[in-house]
């Protein structure tokens, strides 16, 4: 699907889960969406003091009633913090994330 372009403006991103052996599947654990438009500027605050960033609304998290219960929509929200967020206010990936 990463070959049709769902918007003419890539501002719209549809985000899946899938099972990592299973990386060509259909079957999403769950999904969710993203728009530009729901980018914000924010401030975070650290230990070290605060600074200046971007934020994004989720727009729907969804996830097939067959697969509800499980924590794939909760894992996916872990996940895709690590993708949005900038890298520099990260701390490294930990393992445990891995798995839902």
């Amino acid at each position: 699907m990463d070959k049709y372009s769902f918007s003419t403006s890539d501002r719209y991103f549809t985000w899946v889960l899938v099972p990592r052996d299973e990386p060509d599947t259909l079957a999403f654990l769950s999904s969710c969406e993203t728009t530009c438009s729901y980018r914000r500027h924010i401030i975070v605050k650290h230990d070290s003091g605060v600074k200046e960033t971007a934020g994004y609304g989720i727009a729907s998290v969804f996830t097939r009633p067959d697969f509800r219960g499980k924590g794939y929509g909760s894992h996916m929200m872990r996940l895709l913090h690590w993708v949005l967020a900038p890298h520099e206010l990260l701390p490294r990936f930990p393992n445990k994330i891995c798995h839902p």
